[in-house]
């Protein structure tokens, strides 16, 4: 049984005063909840976000198959399968193309696919039986991934029907997670198969991919545990990594070589660089870290009171101080150029859902703190899976 270790009333607050207070407060948003439109609706999941504030996302109801669709404003548009009855929606560009996985008749195989023009494009398995897509950019080229029968964890670069295997850094899983208009591809990658001794998993560093060649990014922090969530326009790069010991891990932007480090606040804690848009602004979140390992690094693992936070400059802000008053934000997940963020939240203590944070004109003037009563509960925490997926600590 995992040990519980929770901040106390004073702490939270105590945190929540320095978060309100480490940078004025500039915008303010308006949360909208993404809604399904499927009926019954199920809970929704939003992968992606494009400039145009459309969302890909899945209707996860408990008892039927996935549904995808895109969201927005308001209105969700459902995503075709491949002949059987589920779909996912994980990538979008601005021309409202969508990547994902679909069902072939029977509901046993999922293949990636493209989707656009209303027609659904089959991309491939590569030799396996199963395959996945994530991101998609401006030129339609396609990044996702693909099990073989031995259990190796591929990942490919699509595009116009060619593909190439990004290749591994030693072990026998890579993983992609962002990809920018030139082609350069982000993720992790196991440096090694033989597991670490306290978590029992190999090693993963974060990578950057270009042209065919997959680069280790190494030790971002002095720990064999990094990825690579995102790559903006000019090739610069967010992720988290754990420090030395493996007790805590940080969030960080990478531009040439050089490493701005996002820290957390507090002993122990853990921040997540999950998005970048292509003014560098960052949306993550920060939180505590339990040191049983069951689930895994500080990368991997989150244990709550959790802030979603938006990095700006290199400087946070406590996304909860800027909207209204009832709604508890716990991860900031994709932002798009505009500065539009979906986001974790839930409302009055309600279920956890994803929101779109909407920026809206300043009501406060510049400067002005935004007061703010602390969260009235959290979950126990949140785990990164290899899939992309966030799932809750019980």
């Amino acid at each position: 049984m995992r040990k519980h270790r929770r901040l106390n009333t004073l702490l939270q607050v105590i945190a929540i005063l320095l978060l309100t207070s480490i940078a004025p407060a500039q915008i303010r948003y308006a949360v909208v909840p993404i809604s399904s439109p499927f009926d019954p609706p199920g809970y929704v999941a939003a992968w992606d976000i494009n400039n145009h504030a459309a969302v890909a996302a899945v209707d996860e109801q408990a008892g039927r198959a996935d549904m995808g669709f895109v969201w927005r404003a308001g209105k969700g548009t459902p995503i075709p399968s491949l002949g059987g009855t589920c779909s996912t929606a994980s990538g979008l560009n601005n021309a409202e193309h969508v990547v994902g996985y679909a069902c072939l008749p029977g509901d046993v195989t999922t293949h990636a696919f493209l989707y656009r023009n209303q027609h659904i494009t089959d991309i491939d398995t590569f030799g396996s039986v199963s395959s996945d897509a994530w991101r998609v950019n401006r030129h339609d080229q396609v990044i996702g991934g693909f099990t073989t029968a031995d259990g190796v964890v591929h990942s490919f670069f699509w595009e116009k029907d060619q593909w190439q295997d990004l290749g591994f850094l030693g072990g026998s899983n890579t993983t992609v997670w962002g990809m920018n208009d030139s082609g350069v591809v982000t993720g992790q990658s196991d440096i090694s198969n033989d597991p670490d001794p306290v978590f029992g998993i190999p090693h993963f560093h974060s990578f950057v991919w270009s042209g065919g060649t997959l680069t280790d990014m190494g030790q971002i922090f002095g720990s064999d545990f990094g990825y690579a969530s995102a790559v903006d326009a000019a090739g610069r790069i967010t992720g988290s990594a754990d420090l030395p010991g493996d007790t805590a891990a940080h969030a960080y932007l990478w531009d040439q070589g050089k490493v701005t480090d996002l820290s957390p606040y507090g002993d122990n804690m853990v921040a997540w660089g999950n998005d970048m848009n292509s003014r560098g602004d960052i949306v993550g979140a920060w939180g505590g870290y339990d040191s049983d390992p069951e689930y895994g690094p500080p990368v991997d693992d989150m244990l709550c009171p959790c802030y979603a936070t938006l990095w700006q400059n290199g400087k946070p802000l406590f996304l909860e101080s800027l909207v209204e008053p009832g709604w508890e934000l716990l991860l900031g997940l994709w932002i798009n150029d505009h500065g539009q963020i979906i986001a974790l939240g839930r409302f009055n203590g309600g279920s956890q859902q994803r929101v779109l944070l909407q920026p809206i004109p300043m009501r406060t003037p510049p400067g002005a703190k935004v007061a703010r009563k602390p969260a009235r509960s959290f979950p126990r925490g949140f785990h990164r899976e290899r899939n992309g997926s966030i799932s809750v600590l019980r």
